[in-house]
């Protein structure tokens, strides 16, 4: 499993550890560099999130984020991805679309919150309209928008998420 980000590789461990006592199948969408042929560069299209899950209720299409400051920024979600989690949102009933973000603030904290795109766009219009670039943490520790995830130690160097309060 190669991915530069941790927090990508510590969900792909806990995708699979829930694989091991629930029914689903996931796929990890890897970022792919440009091409190169001979001068040309060819740019090839971009993923629409980073996994994809498939239970026996739902369909689950999520983007995974870690940042180091106290905030989440807009412009961490570009906007090709946010569109491509509300048209994946958008499909049915069945299908779910979520945004998982991990606020890695070495030594204090290391915490994570998965939450939905409609809910993420409420929150995001009500801090773009107070001028803000971006959702505080506190915004998601208190206003009940998001759900915490628990933070797992699998083996002795394979840590992970607890994600059955999401993936159902």
């Amino acid at each position: 499993m190669k991915t530069k980000s941790i927090f990508e590789r510590e969900l792909y461990f806990s995708f699979k550890r829930l694989g091991l006592v629930k029914k689903i199948w996931f796929s990890k969408f890897y970022d792919t560099p440009p091409l190169r042929r001979g001068n040309r560069i060819i740019y090839l299209p971009k993923n629409p999130f980073d996994f994809f899950c498939i239970t026996e209720n739902y369909f689950y299409g999520i983007e995974a984020k870690m940042i180091r400051e106290k905030r989440f920024p807009f412009a961490m979600l570009p906007e090709h991805q946010e569109q491509n989690l509300i048209k994946f949102n958008d499909v049915n009933e069945k299908t779910k679309a979520y945004i998982f973000i991990n606020f890695k603030l070495l030594p204090e904290k290391n915490i994570a919150f998965a939450i939905d795109i409609n809910k993420y766009l409420i929150l995001k219009e009500k801090y773009m309209n107070e001028g803000l670039r971006g959702i505080p943490l506190e915004s998601f520790e208190n206003d009940g928008f998001a759900i915490q995830l628990e933070r797992l130690r699998f083996d002795k160097n394979i840590y992970g998420w607890e994600l059955k309060e999401v993936v159902k």
